[in-house]
């Protein structure tokens, strides 16, 4: 998931998921599809869980971006760019929890998902699914949309975590955001 906070100045943050991508894949094709949102989304940053898969997948990812870069180099085309961190989850809170303030979030209006995004049918799906009092392994999508925003989120000061986020894309700007 790759989340893109509004503008907005006021207090209440407006979050806006662009695109969830999901589904079983092994290393060389979970690559690429991060290579993918990488270039659809040259300015967003790619979070990468330093739990399990996120320490595995950094090398090769970085690999396949020096090899895509020197492709697109002689098709004379921008190279890849997007900053990639890896980071620790929080454990202060339980998964559970996490997903739960996103569901206040949601029901409150200030988590948002941009019109035709790709995987809101299996984000809606998770959501629907989703009992605060059991532990779920079908809950991928929504795990990852808020692990990733938890490091995101203001520090107490105020100040964002030193993470850039993208631009809606032009086509985006004047369509309006839906669930």
């Amino acid at each position: 998931a790759v989340l893109f906070p509004s503008h907005d100045t006021s207090e209440i943050e407006l979050k806006v998921m662009m695109d969830c991508w999901y589904g079983t894949w092994g290393q060389r094709e979970f690559i690429d599809q991060i290579i993918d949102a990488m270039i659809l989304y040259p300015d967003a940053t790619v979070l990468l869980e330093g739990s399990g898969g996120g320490l595995v997948i950094e090398e090769p990812l970085k690999e396949e971006i020096l090899r895509r870069n020197a492709q697109l180099k002689q098709k004379g085309r921008a190279p890849i760019k997007n900053r990639i961190i890896v980071y620790t989850p929080s454990n202060k809170i339980s998964k559970n929890q996490k997903i739960g303030i996103g569901v206040i979030e949601l029901e409150t209006g200030r988590l948002k998902f941009r019109r035709g995004a790709h995987g809101v049918d299996q984000i809606k799906k998770e959501y629907l699914r989703w009992d605060p009092n059991k532990e779920s392994n079908r809950d991928d999508c929504i795990d990852a949309l808020h692990s990733g925003e938890e490091y995101c989120r203001p520090k107490r000061d105020g100040r964002k975590k030193e993470v850039s986020v993208g631009r809606r894309p032009k086509s985006t700007q004047r369509s309006g955001w839906r669930f």
